[in-house]
């Protein structure tokens, strides 16, 4: 992954780069991210979880401050972001793309 970043430009390369399935990131992969970071390579490195259940190591994960964006699943049938991960994020100032926007399909069948 890092030779794949790093042989794109920043006008090319990645906006945001997030950790999936997040365990605070795991440690091999935060240092350099950090420095793809601050060398410009990456915009923002963000976390996501696809399970509420996961949703205290992801706000472990935020609290950190060293993402700038979270991905969790929001939609009419999965709301359990609403309680604490938006709220902190928020107060961050950290950004949030919605994962399964139409609820895996059901708001469209």
């Amino acid at each position: 992954m890092r030779d794949a970043c790093s042989s794109h430009g920043r006008s090319s390369g990645s906006d945001t780069w997030r950790s999936n399935r997040c365990t605070t990131s795991s440690p091999g992969e935060r240092p350099w991210l950090e420095a793809e970071r601050e060398a410009g390579q990456i915009g923002r490195i963000g976390v996501s979880h696809y399970d509420s259940a996961a949703f205290d190591e992801l706000e472990r994960a935020l609290r950190t401050r060293r993402f700038e964006t979270v991905q969790v699943p929001l939609n009419p049938f999965e709301r359990e972001c609403e309680e604490r991960i938006l709220p902190l994020a928020e107060d961050l100032g950290a950004a949030v793309i919605v994962m399964r926007p139409l609820g895996q399909g059901a708001l469209v069948r």
